[in-house]
């Protein structure tokens, strides 16, 4: 995991919703979303909250921080 890479946690509808969410945020950001970028639907609220533990803890599995909270 690079220090310039930056997963996103949505909820919500697609790839419109996505950029409009980004341009509400980020004004007119130069960077745009990886084109072919892993998503997941998730169908379960309990499958949701182990995706997001384990996507916060991806710096720690890389060796990164010792704990998801020193990541900035």
């Amino acid at each position: 995991m690079a220090p310039t890479n930056r997963p996103f946690y949505f909820n919500d509808s697609g790839d419109a919703s996505r950029k409009r969410w980004t341009k509400e945020v980020f004004g007119d950001p130069e960077w745009d979303f990886q084109p072919s970028g892993f998503d997941r639907l998730l169908r379960r609220q309990e499958n949701a909250q182990n995706k997001w533990e384990y996507m916060r803890n991806n710096p720690v599995r890389a060796g990164l921080v010792k704990d998801w909270q020193e990541w900035p």
